[in-house]
């Protein structure tokens, strides 16, 4: 009898916890359309982007043109990037990011790059690499660095970043701040940032563009948050 209620309480667990990651996986497709349809209607490049590729255009005149953008999403910055020219390697493990992301790139009659469909924490050294071996000399990471899942993984991450940029290339990102109004709110485990913390982490750069915003305005759920928000344009030293 003991035997029989062990046996049947282990397939009520296997089954329960199949059943929780299924919704867990349709509440996340859920989340990730309706973001991607919220900025599916945003076709004009974000003015970080715009300052970094001004910016490219001084320090580097010359540079091959490959770009890496992490969490690259529905390609608010991928698009830009091949329309000015670039070739950009999109990062996004997102089930409906190249979905949204194609849809994007034949609105404006581009073609599809290929996405790396993989999560920050699987990224390989040889992952920030274009196809003939070279290092980027922009690294895009818009509103993505925040969802590395805790501290530690941001930190590794944050060091691949470092390690795969050669001297002069750049890096145009954001990160969220500790005032943030999702700090020990939101449903996914992110990492915020202390004004001090993002200088520290800069050091091995030269900063070009460091802004700073504190502001209330919608999320994508209809929610007024605050938004505590660090946005960067670097140079590696």
């Amino acid at each position: 009898m003991c035997f029989r209620l062990n046996v049947f309480f282990a397939v009520w667990f296997m089954f329960s916890m199949n059943a929780s990651h299924a919704i867990k996986a349709d509440d996340d497709h859920d989340k990730h359309k309706k973001y991607y349809e919220f900025h599916q209607k945003y076709d004009e490049i974000r003015e970080g982007l715009k300052e970094a590729l001004r910016l490219l255009s001084i320090y580097l005149p010359n540079a091959k043109k490959y770009a890496l953008d992490l969490g690259a999403g529905c390609g608010r910055s991928t698009v830009p990037l091949i329309k000015a020219g670039w070739l950009v390697k999109p990062v996004d493990n997102a089930e409906l990011a190249p979905i949204y992301m194609k849809k994007r790139c034949d609105k404006h009659h581009l073609p599809m790059p290929k996405m790396l469909k993989k999560s920050f924490n699987e990224l390989s050294d040889n992952d920030f690499l274009d196809s003939s071996g070279n290092k980027p000399t922009l690294i895009v990471a818009n509103n993505s660095l925040p969802f590395s899942g805790n501290a530690k993984n941001f930190s590794v991450l944050w060091q691949k970043i470092v390690n795969s940029l050669e001297p002069g290339s750049f890096i145009y990102c954001s990160f969220f701040g500790n005032k943030h109004s999702w700090v020990n709110k939101h449903e996914h485990k992110l990492v915020f940032h202390s004004r001090e913390e993002v200088r520290n982490l800069l050091k091995e750069f030269k900063v070009l563009y460091f802004l700073e915003e504190d502001r209330e305005d919608l999320s994508v759920s209809g929610n007024k948050d605050r938004w505590h928000l660090f946005t960067i344009i670097a140079r590696k030293l």
